[in-house]
């Protein structure tokens, strides 16, 4: 009995000796490991969605974020709102231009509403990744509904299938304009998409393919158009190159699609594709162990996205101290992440402003400056851009954007007032063909203008300042009857989401001066807005 017993304890004690060995070797989930995860794959927490974020456990929460599956027991962070579709105004439509310009400008407003408002932020976040990666420009393509209808299919794609999106997007009606593949006919080759498709899209400049393949890429393109009338793509065989094509060395009678099966038989998408999600979501300069691990997660789920950010949002690199706080956050961030964070009830003049400041910054949603997208990082931070930014945060936590700061292009009050006489004066020997010319040119203008002058006016005023920033409710943990350094340390807690140096976190509490804080006492909660508007205009809230 004695020796079954000294048996008994040395086996508790190996038993014990594995479970402490099991445990070390489990990743330690933080709460900041919880913010750092919101901030990268969404538009950053609040204190409460961080805590129930960081509640569900590492695993769990990656999961809930890319999947909306919530885990059992679990408090979903998120309340589930349903989001409006966006609806085209065809009375907006400027004839003379041939572009809807207040109807881009709504687009950009109700996509910018929908990263501030959604419950799957993650689902908003991998769309605009896809912006930035299958790009295509309003200017360039003009029509409406094709940008439309290409955010839908990103937004349908955005954790679904890369091979799958490809294919989609060589028959994308805005990217076949944008790339000039309705140009792309037998006999004259344009080779616009199918250099973009290799080079941008799936493989990176250079890499895996040659010179060579590319006009025989362009071949198999060919017949791939868009029938302007009905606003759709289409193949027409009498255009297509039905000739024999040798792409990556192999020949055969190749269409469209077989050059994206092509493509993605090859390992360079898998690692190109992991590279830009490590840059996009982690960091610049990814390790190729990385890099590696993502993309095998890739291959190995036959091209399905979800298993792959899954893979990335739990690697212990993505958590590293070093990665934190590492990526300078972009315009659309920056205005959706502070909307969300001050809680903001999302208002069209609020909207209109912010997609106008949005482009001073650097980023225009729908208008990337060219084919390779937005460049990122240190290029978010030019001289002009970091005053726009500091002045944006500030007009946002005093409840100003869109009223007092920022109406946006068409609430200008330019646009309120009646159109001027056009400075295009007729000449004394103008032909009566060129004088009816000119004067149904300004009809179309004065008409085009007492529309934008009459949609204007029907958007409602701002609300007041404490109706938009809510003190109170951002602070629940706090007294009324509170102190200034307790009000500046829950901001920096809510807004920074980690330790400010003391000499900013001093000219917080200075800012208040000496008069005694009771929030929810309108000027405390006025006093409190400015403090969060220098809070937001430091350098350490420019960064995720």
């Amino acid at each position: 009995m004695k020796k079954l017993a000294q048996h008994a304890l040395v086996a508790l004690a190996i038993l014990f000796s594995l479970t402490v060995a099991a445990r070390a070797a489990e990743p330690v989930w933080s709460r900041e490991d919880a913010a750092h995860l919101l901030r990268r794959a969404g538009f950053g927490g609040t204190p409460t969605e961080i805590d129930k974020i960081h509640a569900m456990g590492m695993d769990a929460a990656v999961d809930f974020l890319v999947t909306g599956k919530l885990p059992a027991g679990a408090e979903n962070p998120f309340p589930h709102i349903e989001l409006p579709e966006f609806k085209i105004d065809r009375s907006l439509y400027h004839r003379n231009s041939g572009r809807d310009l207040l109807g881009i400008e709504n687009l950009r407003a109700w996509w910018l509403d929908r990263m501030v408002r959604t419950d799957r932020p993650l689902e908003e976040k991998m769309t605009l990744f896809w912006h930035g990666l299958f790009v295509s420009g309003f200017v360039e393509v003009s029509h409406l509904n094709w940008m439309y209808d290409q955010n839908v299919l990103l937004r349908k794609e955005a954790l679904g299938n890369y091979k799958r999106l490809a294919h989609a997007m060589v028959h994308d009606a805005a990217m076949v304009h944008y790339l000039n593949n309705d140009k792309n006919v037998k006999g004259m080759p344009n080779e616009n998409l199918a250099r973009e498709l290799l080079e941008l899209f799936t493989m990176g400049e250079g890499n895996g393919y040659t010179e060579t393949d590319i006009p025989e890429v362009a071949k198999a393109l060919t017949g791939v158009t868009i029938r302007y009338d009905q606003d759709v793509t289409e193949f027409v065989a009498k255009i297509h190159d039905d000739g024999t094509k040798t792409i990556f060395g192999k020949t055969g009678n190749y269409a469209s699609d077989d050059v994206v099966n092509l493509v993605f038989d090859r390992p360079e998408p898998a690692t190109y594709l992991s590279t830009k999600l490590w840059q996009f979501f982690g960091m610049p300069q990814p390790t190729d162990a990385q890099v590696n691990d993502v993309a095998e997660s890739l291959k190995k789920n036959n091209w399905e996205v979800a298993p792959a950010l899954k893979t990335l949002f739990t690697h212990p690199g993505f958590y590293d101290p070093q990665v934190k706080f590492l990526l300078i956050k972009s315009p659309v961030e920056l205005e959706a992440g502070t909307l969300r964070l001050l809680e903001q009830p999302t208002h069209p003049r609020m909207m209109a402003a912010a997609i106008s400041l949005m482009d001073q910054a650097g980023q225009e949603l729908f208008d990337p400056p060219n084919v390779k997208g937005w460049p990122g990082g240190k290029h978010w931070i030019t001289s002009t851009a970091i005053f726009v930014r500091y002045s944006v945060a500030a007009a946002m936590a005093n409840g100003t954007l869109g009223g007092g700061y920022g109406r946006g292009r068409f609430l200008n009050p330019l646009y309120v007032q009646d159109r001027k006489p056009s400075k295009d004066a007729p000449t004394t020997n103008e032909s009566p063909e060129k004088a009816a010319r000119r004067a149904a040119k300004e009809a179309q203008g004065i008409e085009y203008h007492e529309r934008i002058k009459s949609w204007a006016l029907s958007v409602p005023p701002l609300p007041p300042a404490g109706e938009m920033v809510k003190v109170p409710s951002l602070f629940p943990t706090l007294a009324a009857d509170t102190t200034a350094d307790k009000v500046v340390d829950a901001a920096i807690v809510r807004f920074l989401q980690r330790r400010m140096p003391d000499t900013g976190r001093s000219t917080l509490i200075e800012s208040f001066g000496k008069r005694p804080l009771k929030l929810g006492d309108e000027d405390t909660d006025a006093r409190v807005r400015k403090m969060m508007g220098l809070l937001l205009s430091t350098p350490e809230y420019q960064v995720e």
